[in-house]
């Protein structure tokens, strides 16, 4: 789930990050990640303390938490799948 979260955290900054461009005085969230030693990830988002408008970066972050996201569903998907077609055989 940690993965999922960190994809999902990514594609909600970049969301942030576009809708607001347009404002004079935006800075720009970043999402930071750290595995931890006891499992899972910390996530934090922090906002740039200088003011930007980098519509490219913003475009190539919402590719790069769109695709782990979508992954993660996924394998999410398998198991919950894997697991109707056990019941359907043992009914």
């Amino acid at each position: 789930m940690s993965g999922i979260s960190v994809a999902y955290e990514r594609l909600r900054a970049a969301a942030r990050n576009t809708a607001n461009q347009g404002a004079g005085d935006f800075r720009r969230y970043q999402v930071e990640s750290q595995t931890l030693e006891t499992g899972g990830v910390k996530i934090q988002l922090r906002q740039l303390a200088v003011p930007s408008n980098t519509e490219l970066q913003d475009l190539v972050e919402r590719g790069q938490g769109a695709k782990p996201f979508a992954a993660n569903l996924r394998m999410l998907r398998t198991p919950v799948s894997a697991s109707g077609a056990l019941l359907g055989i043992q009914a």
